[in-house]
């Protein structure tokens, strides 16, 4: 080292450590760390990040299926209770996905054609954790019908229009549609991500036009948690009228 110059083989002994302390013995800090590609034949140093942040997102998606595995339990025991608290962790590890994401928001399109030389036709959709997670997540809904609304998704109207009263199963349900929110905004950032590093009309490594990508984001987990508010906006404005006076008397409707 000289001149103050700090390069990776200065400190690349230090950043992957000897795994002899029990905290490295006991997170597996040494293997982890050897998960990425070497410094030296990374194609560029967006390329560590790329890496990490995927993999980061793994990790994520199994802490939030893991929740996920355990609110299931929970509907089914009709402990509420935990059934929030396990909704709360998740939703957090959903947020956490979100952010990692933004840590290759400064990559350039230029750098990251480097990477994509090396990665076949590889595609999120792939990925372990974004597979189990849209596996389980119906079976918790079922689960959710079955206890809390008695099969009939006709309670649902009740617990959210004529018998509202911030019932434990309105609570829950609000829960379901947090999870739902936050997994369509995952789709979008992924999907925005790509555009800044490809474009959106560019073709994916699979083929297909990235727009088409679109079509995705809208899809819901549970479609009718959205369907019963359209429905309840509905009777309202039968009740009231769709189209309202202005409160100011010099305004009209177009």
């Amino acid at each position: 080292m000289k001149n103050n110059e700090l390069l990776y083989e200065d400190i690349a002994n230090i950043m992957v450590g000897e795994g002899k302390s029990d905290y490295e013995i006991y997170l597996k800090t040494k293997e982890l760390l050897s998960l990425q590609t070497t410094y030296p034949e990374l194609c560029n140093p967006d390329e560590l990040h790329f890496q990490l942040v995927h993999q980061a997102e793994e990790l994520f998606f199994k802490s939030l299926n893991h929740s996920l595995l355990e609110i299931n339990k929970y509907i089914l025991e009709k402990n509420t209770n935990r059934i929030l608290s396990n909704f709360s962790r998740a939703h957090k590890a959903q947020k956490n996905l979100l952010t990692t994401i933004e840590l290759l928001y400064p990559m350039s399109p230029r750098e990251y054609q480097d990477i994509r030389l090396k990665l076949g036709n590889g595609s999120g959709q792939d990925s372990p954790g974004f597979k189990s997670f849209l596996k389980i997540a119906p079976y918790l809904w079922r689960s959710f019908k079955s206890l809390y609304l008695n099969d009939n998704i006709d309670n649902l109207h009740k617990i959210y229009n004529t018998e509202y009263k911030q019932c434990d199963a309105f609570i829950i349900a609000e829960s379901f549609l947090e999870l739902d929110d936050l997994y369509n905004k995952f789709l979008y950032f992924h999907m925005k991500l790509i555009g800044r590093s490809i474009g959106l009309q560019a073709h994916s490594m699979k083929g297909n036009v990235v727009t088409n990508l679109t079509n995705r984001i809208a899809r819901s987990l549970f479609p009718e948690l959205w369907d019963i508010r359209s429905k309840m906006t509905s009777e309202w404005g039968s009740q009231y009228g769709i189209v309202r006076d202005s409160l100011s008397e010099n305004s009209s409707v177009n």
